[in-house]
């Protein structure tokens, strides 16, 4: 037997690398994707997989109804309109009392509405949060000022309290400040 150089070796492998894909390129040239960019996006569905996008709008109707449900006023009893043993006076329509724990709190919330900032919450959401409290007048000022101080990435979870003149650098530093 003869001795084998591997050099030889190493170039008899490099040409079969070069001529292996020599012909794969040629026989996949042209050839289409077989699924097209919908169909890829099907799969991946059907997979489990969602899309930033779709993320985004789960949080934002959560957050919605969330509002919706702290902005809704606590049940009223409306007295009804069938007399009892009681009452002295009937009247066929309901009459209601005045509530002034009811009345007393908005005003409250008015001088400090409470800002609730969840898990994966970006800068764009709470600046959101933000307009719709009525505790800043630009929603890209309060971008751009986060963004020029480093900290869109540090806003922290959790509820704020935030008076209503407070300026914004103060609100930046409130909630990216660890408690």
């Amino acid at each position: 037997m003869k001795n084998f150089h591997i050099k030889s070796i190493i170039l008899g492998i490099g040409i079969g690398i070069v001529l292996t894909s020599i012909i794969s390129l040629i026989y996949l040239t042209g050839e289409k994707p077989k699924l097209s960019r919908e169909e890829i996006i099907a799969q991946a569905k059907a997979y489990g997989m969602i899309e930033k996008v779709d993320i985004l709008k789960d949080k934002t109707l959560q957050q919605e109804q969330k509002n919706e449900e702290a902005n809704r006023p606590e049940d009223i009893k409306i007295p009804s309109a069938k007399p009892t043993g009681s009452q002295v006076n009937p009247s066929p329509t309901p009459t209601l009392s005045p509530a002034p724990a009811v009345t007393a709190q908005p005003k409250q919330e008015e001088q400090e509405p409470k800002i609730s900032i969840n898990p994966g919450d970006s800068s764009e959401v709470v600046a959101g949060k933000l307009l719709q409290a009525g505790l800043i007048n630009d929603k890209s000022a309060f971008i751009k000022e986060i963004t020029a101080m480093g900290l869109s990435g540090e806003i922290n979870i959790g509820e704020y309290k935030i008076k209503k003149d407070t300026d914004l650098r103060t609100i930046i530093k409130l909630i990216t400040t660890r408690k």
